[in-house]
Order: C-alpha cells, then sequence, then structure tokens
C-alpha cells in the first residue's frame, strides 16, 4: 500500500504538501533523510501553522 493509497480519503488538506512531507520524513536512507529540524521547519508545516494564526487572530 503506497502513501496516495493511505491518503486517497484525505480531504481538506494540502494532500500533495502532506505526501512529500511524509516521503521526505521517511525517507530510508538516512543521509537522504532531512533533520528534525529541518522537517520542523518544512514548507507544509509553516504553511499550517501559518494559516492558524490567521484563523486565531480574526475576531
Amino acid at each position: 500500500m503506497t502513501l496516495e493509497d493511505r491518503a486517497a480519503d484525505i480531504q481538506g488538506l494540502d494532500k500533495e504538501g502532506l505526501l512529500r512531507f511524509l516521503r521526505r520524513a521517511l525517507e530510508w536512507a538516512p543521509e537522504n533523510r532531512p533533520t528534525a529540524r529541518e522537517l520542523l521547519f518544512d514548507e507544509w508545516l509553516m504553511k499550517g501553522l501559518k494559516l492558524r494564526s490567521h484563523e486565531g487572530s480574526t475576531s
């Protein structure tokens, strides 16, 4: 089963961004895998945090 199969029912998210993030995090070869810090600042995660901060600031 592929990540795409697992994500088939996901709605309301940037599915391609999520899949890209998971592929990076699950990279088999450690030398090709990003560090935890690099993953923490991943574009997909940062985009989600930015959206949440905007939602929280609209009163």
